[in-house]
């Protein structure tokens, strides 16, 4: 990801995802898609589109922990956690934020290890982000 980005919890701490120790890589986090409500017509051939709608929807993503000891490493995760559980916990989301000042309301609700080792410099994790509104907003 080439653009800066920083998670704001609810609570407004900054976890900044672009730089070290954290790094955010994945672009899905722009695709999107619209859920269809259809029917089928009354004569049996084809389908009558009743309606477009968005809804909340979970995307998987990776982050990379960089530049840090073991020690580190299991300082800056715990960090992490510290700083994305509050919403959770609280039942309010925080924002993932792009430097442009656009951002949407999101939880992190999953980490686990990807490519991880004790001794090495980066060690990756998978991270799911449930986004509860439907697009990007400016602030």
């Amino acid at each position: 990801m080439t653009m800066r980005v920083k998670y704001i919890n609810s609570k407004g701490v900054e976890l900044p995802l672009s730089g070290d120790p954290y790094r955010l890589y994945d672009e899905s986090l722009f695709d999107f898609e619209w859920d269809i409500d259809m029917s089928e017509k009354p004569d049996g051939r084809g389908s009558i589109i009743n309606a477009f709608k968005k809804t909340s929807k979970k995307v998987d993503a990776a982050i990379a922990i960089h530049n840090c000891s073991d020690e580190e490493f299991s300082n800056q995760m715990n960090h992490f956690f510290e700083v994305t559980a509050v919403d959770v916990a609280s039942k309010i989301p925080g924002k993932l934020m792009l430097e442009n000042g656009e951002y949407i309301e999101c939880f992190i609700i999953k980490a686990q290890n990807k490519y991880w080792n004790y001794g090495r410099k980066s060690n990756y994790k998978g991270i799911t982000f449930l986004f509860t509104q439907l697009c990007f907003l400016r602030r």
